[in-house]
């Protein structure tokens, strides 16, 4: 494997607010908390938009100025290196499928917490997962994402992904990509 130079992209993606706060939460500030997504979405689809515009002009000589960010991009944008997609929530993971999906990348997801949810899409998607190891030393880092889940979920998540098809790894404690 030839690890020189940058490995992957990495990206955050906004985790959309949990349908189930709406109770608990004043209307207002969880239209903010959705919108406050919406917009992030919208600032990410807008840059890997221009970044394959750019690329487009380039490879026909029409760009007039070297854009040093979105040269950057283009070995993303044709997929010739991951975007790593840091996402734990269903709907965080659902998101940057739908992003890999619709500019070509070729996505990773780190972090995967509820991938177990969306085994499906991943494995039709050919998406791999990068998870964080369960540590039984500190319980408090090991609970579920959502407490409505199985207490052992970070435990089986490895057996569900594998059961489904969808390829996966362990990062190490420090995950910095």
């Amino acid at each position: 494997i030839d690890l020189a130079g940058s490995i992957g992209l990495d990206v955050y993606i906004p985790a959309p607010p949990d349908p189930r706060m709406k109770e608990f939460v004043p209307a207002d500030q969880f239209a903010q908390m959705e919108s406050g997504v919406s917009d992030r979405k919208r600032e990410l689809e807008e840059y890997f938009e221009s970044a394959k515009r750019y690329g487009e002009l380039r490879a026909v000589g029409q760009a007039d100025v070297t854009d040093v960010k979105l040269e950057a991009m283009q070995p993303y944008i044709k997929g010739l290196k991951p975007v790593l997609f840091h996402a734990d929530s269903a709907g965080a993971i659902r998101l940057a499928l739908a992003t890999a999906k619709k500019f070509g990348l070729k996505g990773i997801i780190v972090g995967g917490a509820e991938a177990w949810q969306v085994t499906k899409q991943l494995k039709e998607s050919n998406t791999p997962v990068i998870l964080k190891a369960p540590t039984a030393a500190c319980p408090d880092e090991t609970d579920p994402s959502d407490e409505l889940d199985p207490y052992d979920t970070p435990f089986v998540l490895p057996t569900l992904l594998h059961d489904a098809g969808v390829r996966f790894c362990y990062m190490t404690e420090s995950f910095d990509t």
